[in-house]
């Protein structure tokens, strides 16, 4: 099982980072991803073949394992196919994870604009 690090894009434009994780598979996990400014929008990404996996995201502000993150409505963040969501919360890390799928392949882009 490889455990799947990030990606960061900071040269885009100063106000806005780009956090990729690519070529996930039902055997890895996703790294967490630590904020190091207060984020104003959070949106993310989920692409690439699920293989029956769903895609969760759980957010943390103590280092612990999270609760789930909400879109802006209140409702659990789930991706079974590929969808865009904005994040409710502004936490300190947020960390994707898949389960339930075989022969996935999933790319995770999120969008932090500062």
């Amino acid at each position: 099982m490889a455990a799947k690090s990030p990606q960061i894009d900071r040269k885009a434009t100063k106000d806005k980072i780009t956090v990729t994780w690519t070529g996930v598979t039902e055997s890895d996990t996703f790294v967490a991803y630590t904020f190091d400014k207060l984020a104003q929008d959070i949106s993310v990404h989920t692409s690439g073949t699920f293989g029956s996996a769903t895609v969760v995201y759980k957010v943390a502000n103590n280092g612990g394992s999270g609760v789930n993150a909400t879109d802006l409505g209140g409702t659990a963040i789930s991706h079974t196919a590929e969808a865009i969501t904005s994040v409710r919360e502004r936490p300190l890390t947020i960390q994707p994870s898949a389960s339930g799928g075989s022969s996935q392949s999933l790319t995770v882009t999120m969008v932090v604009w500062l």
